[in-house]
């Protein structure tokens, strides 16, 4: 489906010559949404199964009747650790180490999948009204 797949762009009433694909998903291709979903879920699974980064427990997850509902599928696990909508990927960490932990998945998927994480749109949320910030070590923007 993707061997020798080429692509021309079109600018104003002019067509460029064929170019080959080099990386990436086609857009406009059924497949590609599930394509990048099955490439995307061995670094998600990774964190997800990582015990160094607990992750969050969510407002009454404690309760059998709310778990079983909130998360039928994850047996006993009802921590947050990740979320992801399309090439979106959000962590939930607490300290330098487990950030430190994340940039090391997030550095090792990279190496096997020639991926790239764009440092520019990478940010750490700070949720607390209470308690400072960490000193976050990696290069992103605090918002």
């Amino acid at each position: 489906m993707y061997t020798g797949a080429t692509f021309r762009i079109k600018i104003n009433d002019s067509i460029t010559q064929p170019l080959k694909f080099e990386s990436g998903v086609r857009q406009g291709c059924s497949a590609s949404g599930i394509i990048y979903v099955v490439c995307l879920e061995p670094l998600l699974h990774s964190i997800r199964n990582n015990p160094k980064i607990p992750g969050i427990i969510p407002p009454g997850a404690q309760y059998e009747a709310v778990r079983k509902k909130a998360f039928p599928y994850d047996g006993d696990d009802n921590t947050i650790k990740t979320i992801a909508y399309a090439d979106d990927i959000d962590t939930i960490v607490f300290s330098r180490d487990e950030e430190t932990e994340t940039i090391k998945m997030f550095d090792l998927y990279n190496r096997a999948s020639d991926g790239k994480t764009n440092v520019e749109k990478t940010e750490v949320f700070w949720i607390s009204d209470w308690l400072p910030p960490p000193a976050f070590q990696g290069q992103v923007k605090l918002n």
